[in-house]
């Protein structure tokens, strides 16, 4: 994003939308198909979360769009959307969420322990990981991109897990709506889309596929310690995939 461009877009956001103090928050090779800004909204000094799709490729617009469906905009798993355009500037903003990724917590030994020591704290979240698994199925959506950096850990007053929050909508289909973006077929990003770990296939993406892999991950013998939850997220193999003949 040029300087002058860059410069253009906070003023709209400032004069548009009422937001100030912006600043533009992790470096430009996170994302590489969008900026990142995080600021306040005047009226209410509420923090929000700004995406700014550099690529005009649709991306803001596929995120704000699949958010605002009624199972995700009435879930707490989901990021809220306050605006979004897809003009002379494309982007979307969402309230700011205040929460540690999920890949920290796995890779960090003390808040591992911290926040998942305890089998009741383990079953809490992996009933959470089902709900969201529900939500997509239900909407009929592939998220494409589920890993633990794309799921945000917010804690409660007792500084204990509260909820986890799905992010990074904005390369997912669904059916019969929400089609690939011609953006990404031109690309090579299709290929690491959902990292090779978290999908059954290079071109093949499974929300239930990613689902269990993270479950695994937050309790190793996911099957045994919790077979009514292992047996409900197998459930759903296979029910809900996109898979694309390149």
């Amino acid at each position: 994003m040029m300087l002058q461009n860059k410069e253009r877009f906070l003023e709209y956001l400032q004069q548009n939308y009422q937001i100030n103090n912006i600043e533009q928050i992790y470096p430009p090779t996170v994302g590489k198909s969008n900026i990142f800004f995080k600021g306040n909204v005047i009226e209410t000094d509420n923090k929000i979360f700004i995406k700014y799709d550099m690529n005009y490729c649709g991306s803001s617009t596929r995120e704000a769009q699949i958010l605002q469906l009624p199972k995700f905009k009435n879930s707490p798993y989901f990021s809220n959307v306050i605006c979004y355009e897809d003009n002379d500037f494309p982007f979307v903003a969402f309230e700011f969420i205040e929460g540690i990724m999920l890949n920290d917590v796995l890779s960090n030994l003390d808040l591992r322990y911290e926040l998942l020591h305890n089998k009741k704290q383990k079953k809490r979240i992996l009933l959470q990981l089902i709900d969201i698994m529900k939500i997509l199925d239900e909407e009929k959506i592939v998220h494409r991109d589920i890993h633990p950096k794309n799921i945000i850990v917010t804690r409660n007053r007792n500084d204990k897990i509260d909820k986890l929050i799905l992010i990074d909508f904005s390369f997912s289909v669904g059916v019969n709506r929400f089609p690939e973006l011609p953006y990404l077929i031109a690309s090579k990003r299709l290929k690491f889309l959902g990292t090779k770990y978290y999908k059954p296939e290079t071109y093949k993406w499974d929300n239930q596929y990613s689902i269990a892999k993270i479950a695994t991950e937050i309790e190793p013998n996911c099957d045994k310690e919790f077979p009514d939850i292992w047996n409900e997220i197998y459930s759903f193999k296979e029910k809900l995939i996109y898979k694309l003949t390149l």
